[in-house]
């Protein structure tokens, strides 16, 4: 940054420090305004904002559990009207089919079902679940003192009752809703009594459910029968130790038959005074301080995020400028080196076939033994260079998105077969000997064959040329456990190095030849270094990786790793 830009820069910089602290003092002022009023006005308002609060909170509390508590019941209870239609249309259920209809009927119930009975002529004859409900099987309503009332009072009103809580002839507490189911007679009657229907609700997971537990943790509370209420010294159906005071706040909680009534208060009744004025002169002042010490943090915290920001925005454009440079960079590369390997081909083109027409002696014999020779190099070094220039434009295609696949099945064995027809006059000539170790069940892969043989080309070309004169490479395949397909040419070799092998994935990038290369047969000038870059980018084509490692023979093993999704099962 030069200095006349970094002056402006700086002189910004301090003027928003001396408008961060001039900001931090007129809110520090505001704040203490507030603060001071406030502890004027606490002493006379403080005992009337308590007890307003306080009720508040209690109404909204007590509205909170008494809709909670009138919506599961309501809509646990609603659930069995399917079922008393059912019967009605079914009187012979057997206990099986009832078991079977059962958790559909109750599949999205609210949590508190415990179960659901039928008891056909008053006597318990189905139920569900049975296992821990078996003991209420047979329970005959009218030799059951406690709850014949309610199920008398649900038959003769033909309509559902609510019951409880009560203890259960299989234990626990719970509320009971009842529902008579009459037979249809045809007529404008009720028909003939079948029986009643139950569903049982536990009341502790009822309670804890609706938030009656967690109500009467925080505050006084009881819940009457409206017949039976607050006003008349009724019993209540739930209460807590602490009883509400005289004036509770109430709600009503109306139930399919009758009511409840909720009474909440505080526990210590509703507060009958203020705080002292020398706590709340103490809590004015901590207010001021913490409050004005949050401001002063808050602006500066808001300017140095400001400037982050503005920095960070200047780095993304320099990355975004950079990334654009780096792009266009190697698009004008990939451009000039597709023109020049173009322009070269087709001279070279011109000079291998006046080479090989000289070279056949098509107009009359060359008699130099030396010129035959020189005629035989220029060949070799043409088709050379016409391969060089070949992977050249197979690199730039791939860099510009011309790959394209034409893919299809095709078997790994024929793959193998097809690459070894056009290298196996390099394998004679340097007396390498190639063992193929792949099942002749092994599955096929879906791809494009010429652009995979390509890549197996440039791959045991490579081993080929690396590996020494009577040398060994092997090829195999096996199926991962995730699924992916690994075909791997291994050799003995020398080998790639561990810290170069992602080196040798680069284009034009050739791992310095060694001694051992050297007896290979072959230097490694031959090539232009993107054989292995061209197979990684064909194999990238197609979802896959190469691998470089180490041999078991000491040399390299590159593998060609296809995903599982492009494997397919041996036909």
């Amino acid at each position: 940054m030069s200095t006349a830009n970094a002056a402006p820069r700086n002189r910004a910089i301090d003027g928003g420090a001396a408008s961060i602290a001039r900001k931090a003092w007129a809110r520090f002022l505001f704040i203490g305004l507030i603060c001071a009023a406030l502890a004027v006005a606490a002493e006379r308002l403080s005992l009337q904002e308590a007890r307003f609060n306080a009720r508040t909170a209690v109404e909204t509390a007590a509205s909170r559990a008494a809709v909670e508590m009138e919506r599961i019941i309501n809509a646990d209870i609603q659930r069995v009207h399917g079922l008393v239609a059912y019967v009605r249309a079914n009187p012979n259920l057997t206990q099986d089919r009832f078991a079977e209809l059962a958790p559909y009927l109750l599949a999205d119930a609210t949590g508190v079902f415990r179960n659901v009975a039928l008891a056909r002529d008053l006597v318990i004859t189905h139920i569900y679940p049975l296992a821990p409900n078996r003991a209420a099987l047979g329970l005959d309503y009218r030799d059951n003192e406690r709850q014949w009332a309610k199920v008398r009072e649900a038959i003769e009103l033909n309509q559902v009752t609510l019951d409880g809580p009560l203890e259960l002839v299989q234990g626990g507490r719970a509320l009971i809703a009842r529902f008579p189911i009459y037979l249809p007679d045809g007529g404008e009657g009720p028909g003939d009594l079948w029986g009643v229907a139950s569903m049982v609700l536990d009341f502790s997971a009822f309670a804890d459910a609706s938030g009656l537990d967690a109500l009467g943790d925080d505050y006084a509370l009881a819940l009457y029968a409206a017949e039976d209420d607050l006003a008349r010294g009724g019993q209540a159906v739930y209460r807590t130790a602490a009883t509400p005071p005289d004036d509770a706040v109430t709600r009503r909680i109306e139930l399919p038959s009758g009511a409840w009534i909720l009474a909440v208060g505080p526990a210590d009744g509703w507060p009958t005074r203020s705080d002292s004025l020398l706590l709340i002169i103490a809590g004015a002042a901590l207010l001021l301080v913490v409050g004005g010490g949050l401001v002063l943090i808050s602006l500066r915290f808001e300017h140095a995020l400001l400037r982050q920001t503005k920095d960070l925005e200047r780095l993304r454009r320099e990355a975004v400028e950079a990334r654009l440079q780096a792009e266009e960079a190697n698009r004008a590369k990939t451009l000039f080196l597709a023109n020049m390997s173009h322009e070269l081909r087709t001279p070279l083109n011109a000079i291998i076939g006046f080479a090989e027409v000289m070279n056949e002696g098509l107009f009359g014999p060359i008699e130099n033994p030396k010129y035959r020779a020189y005629l035989a190099d220029i060949l070799s070094s043409s088709h050379h260079l016409l391969a060089v220039l070949g992977d050249i434009l197979d690199i730039a295609r791939i860099e510009s998105g011309g790959a394209e696949l034409d893919e299809q099945s095709l078997e790994l064995r024929e793959l193998t077969a097809s690459t070894l027809r056009i290298l196996r006059a390099r394998l004679r000539e340097k007396r390498q000997s190639l063992s193929i170790d792949i099942d002749p069940a092994a599955p096929t892969v879906y791809g494009d064959p010429r652009l995979l043989r390509q890549v197996l080309i440039n791959i045991l070309g490579n081993a080929i040329r690396y590996t020494p004169v009577d040398g060994a490479i092997r090829i195999d395949a096996e199926r991962r456990a995730d699924g992916a397909l690994a075909l791997t040419v291994a050799d003995n070799g020398p080998g790639i190095p561990e810290d170069k092998a992602a080196e040798a994935l680069e284009p034009f990038v050739q791992i310095g030849e060694t001694g051992a290369q050297a007896r290979a047969g072959e230097a490694s000038r031959e090539g232009a270094g993107l054989g292995l870059p061209i197979a990684k980018r064909l194999v990238e084509a197609h979802d896959g990786a190469i691998e470089i490692g180490r041999a078991p023979e000491g040399g390299a093993a590159i593998t060609i790793v296809l995903p599982a999704e492009r494997v397919r099962a041996a036909a």
